[in-house]
Order: C-alpha cells, then structure tokens, then sequence
C-alpha cells in the first residue's frame, strides 16, 4: 500500500507551480511522479503553465529508460493534477493579467476561455499515447547490454586530452562500474565516492529513486577511483559536484551536470543511453557470479523482478530444443 503525505500548499507558491497541482494529500509514489513533472517544466524554462506539451514529456520519460507502462503511469497522474490547474479559473485570470495588464475584464475572459479550451486538449488522453504490449519473452535486441569489448570501446571513446572528453570517461566508467541511474551519478559529491562499509570500499547514492540511500561495493572495479582523480586534478574539484559542466572556453562551471546532458554526451560515443549503462551493469555482474539479490540491492530496485529484467533471460539454455528433426 502506498504511504499518504500531507502537501504544504506553500510548496506550490515557492517553486510557483500552479497552486492547484498538488492535492492536499497524495502516495509518495505520486508525489515523485509531480515532482519529476515540475522539475521538467522548471529545466525547460517555460515562463508560464500555458504552454505544456504532454508528447514531449512522453518523449522525455521514454528517453530516460523508464517501461512504457511506467510512462504511462506518470502522465496518468500528471494529467489529473494538470485537470486541477485547468479548473482553476482564478489562477488563469492572474495568468491572463500577466499576459495582457491592460485589457478589460471581458477581453481577460476571452483570452481566460482560449486559454482552457487548448489547456484541455493538450492533456487529453488521446495526445501522448503509449502503446504497451505484454512480453513474455524479451529478445536480446530489444534492450542494450553491452559485451566486455563493447564496454572498453565506449570508456576508450572520448579524447581524454580534453577537460570535456575526460569528464565523459569519468562518469562513463562510474555508470558501468556501478550501475547507478543518470540522475544519481549526476548529483555525487566528492564525499561519496570513498565510502567505507564493513571494510569495502564503495560509493554512497545519498538519495536514490523513492528518496532512498544505498552503498555500492567497487569490488574489482576500484581502479576507477584513478580515472576519476585525474578528472578532479585536471578540473580543479576539490569539492562538491563530482561531474561538472565545462563550458566553449575550457572553464569548469560550478554546478553539476543534469542527467540530459550525460544522455547527450554519452550518445556521441556510442547508441546508447544512460539505462543501457544499468542493465550493462546487472548483466555484466550476473555473468560474473553475483547473485540477483546483490544486484538488485546494488542497483537499489525494490524488486526483483525489475532486477530479472535488466539481466534478460536467464533460464533459456533449459528452454532449447536438445533434439531436432531431419529438415532436409
């Protein structure tokens, strides 16, 4: 069952999403599902909530390896709490005002109904449609996992010569060596990549999907604790945001990199996203003896049967035909 949390409506007005998006209460679970969506909004730029494009966010989800029915579960909450704001016709008028400040109270009722009237539509179910399809058998071409020499090849990819390049072997190495999510190598500070638990050293994800923290183990992959150190030698990082942005000139911003960018860069090396990384990851770790459940706690998945997923097939040499029939 999923657990209730009470919203402060004053989170709606600091972030200045519309008041109406967020009900009173809402499962945990949901309330990521909002948050994603208004962070989504917030890194777009858009100046106002009149201008959502519900296909691009599908896009969006489907680009950062989330299932289909797992997209089709976040706009299906985004769509109801993007139905409140359409209902809010008090919030339309201020943004009505804003718009035109000098126009009459009739004129601002016209622009108010144009306004919900193309709202409405552009959150309705039949835009942005995801097509599900129930798989029992998922073939080896349809999700990326990549061989031994595959994986050298995209860490040997970028020109390390460069600050840019460097960075992307860097966070490239960590992806495979550890199997974390976009979003959880992109916000790493220098304090969590030498973590201790019970001896071994790991990295510490501060805060994973479903606000939870876990230690990954580098095992045998500790030797990309080098390649990251010269990365900070050469940028200069002595603290905070482990993968920074590096900007035309060669200069080294001050915040880190959004998962958007390390999908961007990464596809300039090879056709791979961020995701392919994980189930790199987990197959590569089952191939080599790990257990499942060590796999999926490494990869922090609350099932296991998600952890299955990623590995692929694992009972299909039971499966295959010992004898076969003289065809010809």
């Amino acid at each position: 069952m999923n657990e209730l949390v009470r919203i402060n409506n004053q989170d709606a007005e600091v972030s200045k999403v519309p008041p109406a998006y967020y009900p009173s209460i809402v499962s945990k679970q949901e309330r990521s599902r909002l948050d994603r969506y208004a962070r989504y909004i917030t890194d777009v730029k858009l100046s106002n909530w009149t201008s959502i494009n519900i296909v691009e966010y599908r896009d969006y989800l489907l680009s950062q390896g989330l299932s289909a029915s797992s997209v089709k579960a976040h706009l299906s909450t985004v769509r109801t709490a993007l139905a409140r704001v359409g209902r809010d016709r008090d919030y339309w008028y201020r943004e009505a005002s804003a718009i035109a400040p000098n126009a009459s109270l009739l004129e601002r009722k016209a622009i108010v109904d144009e306004i919900i009237v193309r709202y409405v539509d552009s959150i309705a179910p039949k835009v942005a449609t995801v097509k599900t399809t129930t798989v029992q058998d998922a073939v080896d071409s349809q999700f990326v996992r990549l061989s031994v020499q595959d994986q050298r090849t995209l860490l040997n990819a970028p020109d390390r010569n460069s600050l840019a390049g460097l960075r992307d072997a860097a966070i490239i190495g960590l992806a495979l060596a550890t199997g974390l999510r976009a979003d959880e190598l992109c916000s790493l500070k220098l304090a969590d990549i030498r973590q201790t638990v019970q001896g071994e050293l790991g990295v510490l994800v501060r805060e994973g999907k479903g606000k939870k923290q876990r230690f990954v183990p580098y095992g045998a992959e500790k030797g990309i604790l080098a390649l990251i150190d010269q990365w900070l030698a050469r940028a200069g990082i002595t603290e905070g945001d482990i993968f920074r942005g590096v900007n035309n000139k060669g200069e080294i911003l001050a915040v880190g990199i959004d998962p958007n960018t390390f999908n961007r860069r990464l596809s300039r090396y090879m056709d791979v996203n961020p995701h392919d990384l994980r189930r790199t990851y987990a197959k590569t770790r089952y191939q080599q003896g790990m257990d499942i459940v060590s796999i999926s706690r490494n990869l922090g998945h609350a099932d296991i049967k998600t952890t299955m997923t990623y590995i692929g097939e694992t009972d299909i040499d039971k499966r295959v035909p010992v004898y076969g029939l003289q065809y010809t």
